[in-house]
């Protein structure tokens, strides 16, 4: 805020003579010099005055720049959770909230978790895994795996309050019989029930944007990234399927973002991968092995975008999208026979192969990348 002031200027004062039998005579210079100095003080006074209100007014700007600048932090904070429950509310909460949201229940010190997708019909799928490697025996000193496949139906999601929703499991089967058990490469493994889906039928689900002090203590203790401060204030930022009996947790993640994440590091790893094989003397072995890890780098994430792409869209258009990914896959194999036609022949080292390959399925990993950042915009 700029403010101007206009200042008048005393120039001098007039003084008049008047002639008189009485002989007047004429003021003093003295008074003169005192009414002037008293008029500078008053100026000086008055634009000390002056600064002090402007400088009043640029501390209540800023202390109101800085009250603004706080709101705004606030309310961008609650914005996606806000957006998300007014679009709940207006077009009611469906399935098709998790297209691209899996749900996890696990323990990263014991090793062990449920994974759950959740289709837009209600139906779902999912696996249980735990490890024991101090359970042994004769004919399996590799230790003892639990593990189970399922897969199984909730009902329609009914509204229990603002941020809440009902369901319940309609029909669940499982892959393997639970209670049986085999031995493979030496490792008992047992075939369980699904750790918790199991000690009920019931569910809820909690919306983002729901107050931390609504849900139970019992089911904060498996949330992830909950602040341990202002619990009354906070909210989630996450799905979560609640298990109500058994007070367990299965928490959302969005698999794009979790791709997003796992794209970054690998890039990071095959430049520190390619780096390694310009400036290291690896033997012609330990070449191949490494343009082999940086091939199968983009691969794995080439199969993470299939699996994506196969949830955003449509059947029409994943139909469209497969009979396009069989002809990059025969360009594929085509460039591999013509490059190991080229190794037999003395032209190519063994580990270019590879290479190339890499380099080709690098190049799908960014077509693909493209597809699901255009559906992300849409």
């Amino acid at each position: 805020m700029k403010l101007r002031w206009s200042f008048a200027l005393l120039m001098g004062l007039s003084l008049v003579t008047m002639t008189s039998g009485c002989g007047e005579k004429k003021a003093p210079e003295l008074e003169v010099e005192q009414v002037s100095e008293q008029s500078k003080e008053k100026e000086a006074e008055a634009e000390a005055s002056k600064e002090d209100a402007l400088k009043e007014d640029i501390s209540k700007e800023d202390v109101a720049k800085e009250e603004s600048a706080e709101d705004a932090l606030t309310q961008e904070e609650n914005t996606e959770a806000n957006e998300i429950i007014e679009k709940q509310e207006e077009e009611g909460f469906s399935f098709e909230a998790f297209k691209t949201i899996n749900f996890s229940f696990s323990s990263g010190a014991g090793a062990w978790g449920t994974g759950l997708e959740i289709n837009q019909d209600g139906s779902f799928s999912g696996s249980y895994h735990d490890m024991d490697m101090g359970v042994t025996g004769d004919l399996h000193p590799n230790g003892t795996r639990y593990e189970c496949r399922f897969t199984g139906s909730f009902s329609k999601p009914e509204k229990v309050n603002e941020y809440t929703y009902q369901m319940h499991i309609e029909s669940m089967e499982y892959e393997r019989e639970v209670g049986t058990d085999e031995i493979l490469d030496g490792v008992f493994v047992s075939y369980t029930d699904a750790f918790g889906l199991e000690g009920t039928e019931d569910f809820y689900i909690y919306l983002p944007g729901t107050p931390l002090n609504e849900l139970p203590e019992d089911l904060r203790w498996w949330l992830v990234n909950l602040p341990e401060e202002n619990v009354e204030s906070a909210v989630l930022e996450y799905y979560v399927i609640h298990n109500k009996d058994q007070n367990f947790g299965f928490v959302g993640s969005d698999i794009i973002e979790s791709h997003y994440s796992m794209l970054e590091w690998s890039e990071e790893y095959v430049l520190a991968m390619e780096d390694e094989i310009k400036n290291t003397p690896f033997t012609e072995e330990e070449l191949v092995q490494k343009a082999v890890q940086i091939y199968e780098t983009w691969d794995i994430l080439l199969n993470d975008q299939w699996s994506i792409l196969k949830r955003i869209y449509s059947p029409e258009e994943f139909q469209k999208l497969t009979e396009e990914q069989r002809g990059w896959i025969a360009d594929k194999e085509a460039m591999i026979q013509r490059a190991q036609a080229d190794i037999e022949s003395g032209i190519m080292e063994p580990q270019v192969v590879h290479l190339q390959a890499a380099e080709m399925t690098k190049q799908r990993v960014y077509e693909f990348l493209q597809y699901i950042k255009e559906y992300k915009q849409n």
